[in-house]
């Protein structure tokens, strides 16, 4: 997916510069540029969700276990 997205980022650049016929150091051709990385740190945030959502469920079973044996 990454090498995917690398290569659509930098034919989407491509044609944004082709289409709006500016320079190549122009500002809004890095924003083409700017949004790969986004990309990237997305990935880190699913899996951070995913250990987050684990731990509240065995942070309950143990309030469970604890309210049942009345600890």
């Amino acid at each position: 997916m990454a090498g995917e997205w690398q290569e659509n980022g930098r034919r989407m650049a491509g044609e944004w510069q082709e289409n709006t016929r500016r320079p190549a150091n122009d500002r809004q051709q890095t924003t083409a540029y700017s949004l790969q990385p986004t990309a990237y740190s997305l990935q880190p945030s699913a899996y951070t969700l995913l250990a987050t959502r684990a731990q509240v469920g065995t942070e309950a079973r143990e309030e469970k276990k604890k309210r049942e044996h009345g600890c």
